[in-house]
């Protein structure tokens, strides 16, 4: 069965030591790789080629969505250059889906879906406190969502965000921030469609391991929480 590496919150920045090569080591035993985003730390730029080259070394199929900290300057676009330049695929509200090479018969009847999400939270008054980004959360679930709609007959689907679709997994965060963490919108079109994964980083505290409110696994896959890449295995859907 095809194995996924998993990785979010890299949060390169100038003169990081981290070895990448150490991190990304477990990666070599997966037939993919999934970034969820946060590449760079609020706009330094520094680190982010040492860590790519380290990517583009791997030779694997490498999907990403962007973070918080890759919007934060410019608008994204170094980043996204960065990542084209280096073969990644980038999964946005736009082209929220994608399907491995034809040459990858491990992959075959695997699709991901992702965008980058945002927060707002997972209760009324969280959405009417922070309205602003739960409109954003919206739209970009209505994205995700117009995507798996068209990959529904697909053996394997992955979601793929940097905000988290459930609560069980941003459990760690502090209450008050709980909200910006991730987004009731994104939980419901996870339940909806029902993926095999549904992958996201952004909540450093964790925990890694939890399920949606409809029974959808879910791993939040951030560097500062896991140390390492993480390794999921994909197996026989029971759909």
């Amino acid at each position: 069965m095809p194995v996924i590496a998993a990785l979010a919150d890299v949060h390169t920045a100038t003169g990081d030591t981290r070895c990448w090569e150490e991190i990304l080591a477990p990666a070599a035993r997966s037939d993919a790789l999934l970034l969820g985003g946060d590449f760079i730390r609020s706009g330094d730029y520094g680190g982010l080629e040492r860590f790519l080259r380290v990517v583009h070394a791997l030779a694997l199929p490498t999907v990403a969505v962007l973070g918080n900290h890759d919007f934060s300057s410019e608008r994204g676009i170094p980043v996204t250059t960065a990542l084209v330049q280096a073969g990644v695929t980038l999964l946005t509200a736009r082209a929220p889906v994608w399907r491995p090479p034809a040459e990858c018969l491990r992959l075959t009847g695997l699709v991901v879906a992702g965008v980058p999400g945002q927060g707002g939270g997972f209760t009324d008054a969280d959405e009417t406190r922070h309205h602003r980004l739960a409109a954003v959360a919206h739209r970009q679930s209505q994205a995700l969502h117009a995507g798996l709609a068209g990959i529904a007959h697909a053996r394997w689907r992955i979601v793929l965000t940097h905000y988290a679709p459930c609560v069980a997994t941003i459990a760690g965060v502090a209450p008050p921030r709980r909200p910006l963490a991730g987004s009731r919108a994104l939980e419901e079109v996870v339940d909806h469609h029902r993926p095999e994964w549904a992958i996201h980083g952004h909540a450093h505290p964790g925990p890694a391991e939890g399920r949606t409110r409809g029974g959808v696994a879910v791993r939040n896959v951030a560097l500062p929480l896991t140390g390492r890449v993480t390794l999921l295995p994909l197996c026989w859907p029971t759909r």
